[in-house]
């Protein structure tokens, strides 16, 4: 998972886990926060960036869960929303 600094560590903390159970029970937390990730946490997504010498401006989109963007978005189609 590569949001393990804002996920996984403020769920279980910094220490070290070792072992089996440590890892299964790692895993299982793995897949119960995902859906809360990926269908229900709000993010903002960069709509434009635009750099003018050594200034950079960058402009984004009103925040939105991912599960809202997909419902909106004309890629998909009726079916798969």
């Amino acid at each position: 998972m590569q949001k393990n600094g804002a996920i996984v560590r403020r769920m279980v903390g910094h220490g070290r886990l070792q072992g089996l159970k440590a890892t299964q029970e790692l895993a299982r937390l793995d897949a119960i926060s995902r859906r809360y990730v990926n269908f229900f946490q709000s993010s903002f997504k960069l709509k434009e960036k635009h750099r003018e010498g050594a200034t950079g401006t960058k402009r984004y989109d009103p925040p939105a869960t991912p599960c809202a963007r997909g419902l909106v978005s004309q890629q998909l189609g009726e079916g798969q929303k």
